[in-house]
């Protein structure tokens, strides 16, 4: 990779970092604009058989459905008992208990 591609990158990872949308598009059409076509492959997206290769996003995007699986679930848990919870506490008559219930679900929404 030459110093170019490597600015590149960098470019694209700052970018990223950012949540700069624009910034990652410029650099990765610029890294695809100066890309000779020699067998060394793209940088900002692995070549097969003259193809674009998703294998490291897809490896990715595996990881990310899995936490959001495993965390959901969780989340919906959380919900369900705070939800008991504020009911209960709604059906006193003792506002002070409804307080205490209202500041511990959002620490636990917090959490979560």
């Amino acid at each position: 990779m030459d110093q170019f591609d490597m600015g590149l990158l960098v470019a694209l990872d700052s970018a990223d970092g950012h949540r700069d949308e624009e910034g990652m598009w410029e650099a990765a059409e610029s890294s695809w604009e100066v890309w000779t076509g020699n067998g060394a492959g793209w940088e900002m997206g692995k070549m097969a058989h003259g193809m674009l290769d998703f294998d490291m996003m897809d490896k990715f995007m595996e990881g990310v459905l899995k936490a959001i699986e495993e965390h959901g679930l969780w989340a919906v848990h959380v919900r369900e008992y705070i939800m008991a919870l504020l009911t209960k506490a709604c059906a006193t008559t003792n506002s002070f208990v409804f307080l205490q219930a209202t500041a511990a679900s959002f620490k636990e929404a917090w959490h979560v």
